[in-house]
Parts: C-alpha cells; structure tokens; sequence
C-alpha cells in the first residue's frame, strides 16, 4: 500500500523539493499551499517534464483559518483514512523590531497554525509515522544569545514543557513584543524556538501514548529562496536543502531518532 505524506507549502521552494522527493520514493503525496494557482501550476509542469509525479495531489490550506485546517482533516481521513507523514514546512519570515500585530500575524503561521494542525492529524498519524517541522538556524541563534527568562523555557533543555504552556508562551511574547525590550527582536527566531519546543512535546506525547511515531524538527541550511529574498548569503539550492528534512521524513522503522532538533548548515 502506498503511504501518504502531507506537505505543507510545498508549491515552492524546499517544499516544492520535498514534494517532489517523496513522490519519487513511491509516496502518494498531498501538496498543500494557499497559493493553489501556483500548486496547480507545479503540478502541471511535473507532469508535462514526465517527472514521476502523478502521485501528486493538491489541495488548499491557510494555516491561519482553523476551518481550512479542519476542512483539510475531514479530506485527508476521507480520502485516504490515515496519514503516514507530515512535513510542516510552511511559513512566512520578518525582521527584527515590528510591531505587535506584525508579531502575532507571523506566529498564526509559524507556531499556531502548525499546532493547531498537530491537534487535528495526530489521530491520523498512525504506527510508525515520521513528523517533520522545518526550524532555522536562528532559532539557535537566539537561544545562545538572548537572557529573557521566557527564552530559556522555550529551550532544548527544558524537558517539562506542554502544548499549553507554549501557547502561552507565544501569547506572553506577542502582548510583551513591544512593552518588554528584553525580550528577542526577531519574532521569526521565536516562531522556531516555538517550533523546536512543539516537536518535542508531540515526540513525548507519542511516547506516553505508546505510537512509534518520530517527531524532530530541522534546519535545512540558509537557501536560495523566495522567502530569503535572493540574499546573497544563501548559497544553497532548494534541491540540497530537500534533502535533511527528507531523510527525517523517511526514517525507517529501526530508527528511534525523535524530539531532536538536526541542523544542516
């Protein structure tokens, strides 16, 4: 039987590579973006360059709508009744020193949408099922440097953490952004801290409920993409950058590697 993996913003990008990796592997793979044209666009060229990639599905989501996230639950368990993989890819970047609604519009992206779709998929990941979330190098960055108490819980030591408390961790940093000068500039370190913390939490929660399910979260390395803008620091292809996050996404069922944060920059 064909196993199933579900890509979030996968019409471009490292996504887009992921995607096309995984369909080459023998997944039938379900390509989500809010930018459908664009997926659509992908998917016909696939097609059209005979890549391989009929095993390819596209279908809409906005990590900001909760009911677009239930609405791609109630397709994927109809259609295909489990999921074997989960690549959390998308996500939108910012710099330092924005404003408060600017802080909390990226983390419905980064951080709420992804754990709102945890929420929603965990039932369907079965047995033996691999979760990737794409993280960064900044994320790291941020935990070496900043002294707010608020980082330091957020971090990979803190090994008492819970979907909850992240939440209001997020919370606190989106109402203190402005108030608290202490706290980290760069909402998009954050946002992955965030992320790293929820990967770890649902690698404990598998744990505790028996599934040999591997959660882990990576950094792909700093990659020519839209969303870094064509900086010229950014020396990798997406095509290299595909492949960490691949490799987690692919783990066999010996492997126990999970709750870990891989960098390949």
């Amino acid at each position: 039987m064909m196993k199933v993996a579900l890509v979030t913003g996968g019409n471009r990008g490292i996504g887009k590579e992921i995607v096309r990796k995984l369909a080459l592997d023998g997944y039938r793979v379900i390509l989500t973006s809010r930018l459908v044209c664009n997926s659509f666009d992908f998917f016909s060229r696939a097609k059209l360059f005979d890549l391989g990639l009929s095993n390819i599905d596209v279908h809409p989501l906005d990590l900001r709508c909760k009911e677009s996230i239930s609405g791609l639950r109630e397709t994927v368990e109809m259609q295909y009744g489990r999921l074997d993989v989960l690549v959390q890819n998308a996500a939108v970047s910012g710099g330092g020193n924005v404003k408060r609604d600017f802080v909390g519009d990226m983390l419905k992206t980064n951080f709420w949408g992804p754990s709102c779709l945890m929420k929603e998929f965990y039932e369907l990941l079965g047995d033996c099922s691999r979760v990737v979330f794409m993280s960064s190098m900044v994320s790291m960055r941020i935990l070496t440097n900043a002294r707010h108490p608020l980082v330091y819980e957020i971090g990979q030591n803190n090994t008492h953490l819970t979907e909850r408390r992240l939440e209001e961790l997020a919370e606190t940093y989106t109402n203190n952004y402005e108030s608290d000068k202490n706290l980290p500039r760069s909402c998009y370190g954050v946002s992955k801290i965030l992320i790293n913390g929820l990967a770890r939490v649902y690698a404990e929660k598998a744990r505790k409920d028996g599934k040999n399910m591997l959660v882990n979260s990576c950094c792909p390395g700093f990659v020519k993409t839209d969303m870094n803008k064509g900086n010229p620091n950014a020396k990798k292809l997406p095509v290299e950058g595909a492949k960490l996050p691949f490799y987690l996404a692919t783990l066999p069922e010996s492997c126990r590697l999970t709750g870990a944060y891989l960098s390949d920059a």
